[in-house]
């Protein structure tokens, strides 16, 4: 059908140079054509409109069906690429998960080397503690006048004394 009409619009177009006075206003002639020859053209020209708009169409045709392929592509690569964020997504929740128990955990075991740290003071402080009172007490018990009764009575009044064990009888 668009052939048609193009092939009606330059055929009108044609009746109408036909009837055109062909003078020019400066005196100069148009040049006139004969029929067969501007005939001859108009078909070439028709026909050259036509396997031009038939390569149009299929070009359009191809590039509607490349678009339709590469868009197909994308969507499915972009889904693809949603469900791997979505992967990861999860996967970095499960790690700040495991960094929070982990951080917890570091915490408790900072807490607990404090409180061993604390011990282990109180326990040399004991140790210092006790080391004096039996320095003073040895100081003491050799310094005793040989008047005073030892204790117990095996030992002499100037003997030192071994003070980790008690003795009940005195």
């Amino acid at each position: 059908k668009r052939q048609r009409d193009s092939m009606s619009e330059c055929s009108v177009g044609c009746e109408r140079w036909r009837g055109v006075d062909h003078h020019r206003h400066d005196g100069h002639h148009w040049p006139t054509l004969s029929n067969a020859p501007f005939g001859s053209l108009q078909k070439q020209v028709s026909i050259m409109s036509l396997n031009l708009s038939a390569k149009i169409d299929e070009i359009q045709c191809h590039q509607h069906a490349d678009t339709s392929a590469a868009l197909h592509a994308i969507r499915s690569q972009l889904q693809e690429l949603t469900k791997s964020v979505e992967s990861c997504q999860s996967e970095v929740v499960e790690v700040k998960r495991d960094m929070v128990a982990i951080k917890h955990e570091i915490d408790t075991l900072q807490a607990a080397k404090e409180e061993i740290e604390e011990l282990r003071d109180a326990v040399d402080r004991l140790e210092e503690q006790t080391r004096r009172r039996k320095i003073r007490l040895l100081e003491q018990v050799h310094y005793l006048p040989a008047s005073l009764p030892a204790c117990p009575p095996t030992l002499s009044a100037y003997q030192p004394i071994n003070l980790p064990t008690a003795h009940k009888s005195c």
